[in-house]
């Protein structure tokens, strides 16, 4: 692969992990009743509101759940996947596509818990007014990861282990699980 094809490569795939990633964060906000007054959430709202515009309209909402976003973030996803075939030059399997595109999606609601986690660690340790309404986000999606675990491990005192438990019970699934159905 040329440099040239590499850094687009590199391009694509940041820019639609990106995209996907807000557009992930807004189809997440109501299923872990994130607080819609919340600054954060209100610019990630306002940021993918021209992305879904056009789906929300003909897809339903079922259990708090957007269908429209989601269909959107899979389409999106998909789209990067082809693209990323068509810059390797290794040939577009429009079948293993879609199977493709959900697994990917997958990968960044693991990426949206792992952040989280490190935003949670971070604002233990200095907490600040910037970091509070980030953190207020990254609670709701932190805490039903981290509360199970914290409830088997043993109680260590001043130091909490289950982030990094978490964290790695996170990226374990990814390898084990997503990895190998993503291009």
């Amino acid at each position: 692969m040329s440099s040239v094809i590499g850094g687009i490569y590199f391009l694509v795939r940041v820019i639609f992990f990106l995209i996907v990633l807000v557009l992930m964060l807004r189809l997440l906000f109501p299923v872990f009743k994130v607080d819609r007054q919340n600054p954060f959430v209100q610019a990630i709202l306002s940021i993918t509101k021209g992305f879904v515009a056009a789906a929300q309209g003909v897809f339903p909402v079922i259990n708090h759940v957007d269908m429209g976003t989601l269909v959107v973030i899979l389409v999106l996803t998909m789209l990067k996947i082809f693209l990323l075939q068509v810059f390797s030059f290794s040939g577009v399997d429009l079948v293993w596509l879609p199977i493709s595109a959900v697994f990917d999606a997958a990968r960044v609601v693991l990426d949206i818990f792992f952040f989280s986690i490190i935003v949670m660690v971070i604002y233990s340790f200095f907490p600040s007014p910037q970091l509070g309404q980030l953190a207020a986000v990254a609670n709701r999606f932190a805490q039903p990861i981290l509360t199970p675990i914290q409830k088997i491990m043993p109680n260590t005192g001043a130091f909490d282990f289950s982030p990094i438990v978490a964290m790695i019970g996170i990226k374990l699934v990814d390898i084990v699980f997503l990895s190998p159905f993503v291009y």
